[in-house]
């Protein structure tokens, strides 16, 4: 991807999740490239809502390579970018009454995180299996299977318009990562799994032929 970094990358610390960097203007167009990192193992699965447990189950019965999720053009393995784009609208909900009750529709709106995110591991996956309940206050149990990165990272590009600026975009990307998380079992879904943070952020121009999401 071609880019014009306009900062040099610096880590985001712990504290990201109580401030948030200060970055420069940007030179042309608000696009945002941030270098996100597990910090827990991330549960790779087609269906990612847990409440759809009999579902879940069933697909689990697949060959696992199946279950592993490939960008369309390079079919690396990657990240759907709706999965961080959902977490970081989940984000947004605890400051919806600080913006008139509408700051949950301009996330949705005026942040677009598009296309896949390549997915990086230096271990590669494993197997994930475990005896779950088929139903809530179910007695009925399945066994869940799916791949699972114990160490993993990914590149996100972010669009983002007014009324949206950088400082509120990391501060929810931040949010996201600890609060929400990504892919099966999530932390949004009471789970562990999932957890990402940012380390680092630079500026960039749109990318040709990016269409958003």
């Amino acid at each position: 991807m071609n880019t014009k970094t306009v900062m040099a990358e610096m880590p985001v610390p712990n504290a990201v999740r109580s401030s948030v960097m200060k970055l420069p203007a940007p030179i042309s167009k608000k696009y945002l490239l941030v270098h996100l990192r597990g910090v827990t193992p991330l549960l790779m699965h087609p269906i990612t809502d847990h409440t759809r447990r009999e579902q879940i189950i069933k697909i689990s019965k697949q060959p696992l390579a199946d279950l592993l999720v490939r960008d369309t053009r390079s079919g690396c393995i990657a990240v759907p970018g709706r999965w961080l784009k959902h977490a970081v609208r989940m984000a947004a909900w605890p400051y919806q009454d600080r913006h008139s009750g509408h700051f949950v529709d301009q996330v949705s709106q005026y942040c677009i995180i598009g296309g896949y995110l390549i997915l990086s591991s230096t271990s590669g996956w494993s197997v994930y299996s475990r005896n779950r309940h088929a139903r809530p206050n179910s007695r009925e149990m399945g066994i869940v299977r799916c791949p699972q990165f114990d160490d993993w990272s990914c590149e996100a590009l972010i669009s983002f318009s007014a009324p949206l600026n950088e400082k509120i975009i990391q501060r929810l990307v931040g949010s996201a990562g600890r609060d929400i998380g990504i892919g099966l079992f999530s932390a949004e879904q009471r789970g562990a799994y999932g957890k990402f943070e940012a380390v680092s952020w630079q500026w960039t121009e749109q990318p040709k032929g990016y269409a958003g999401e």
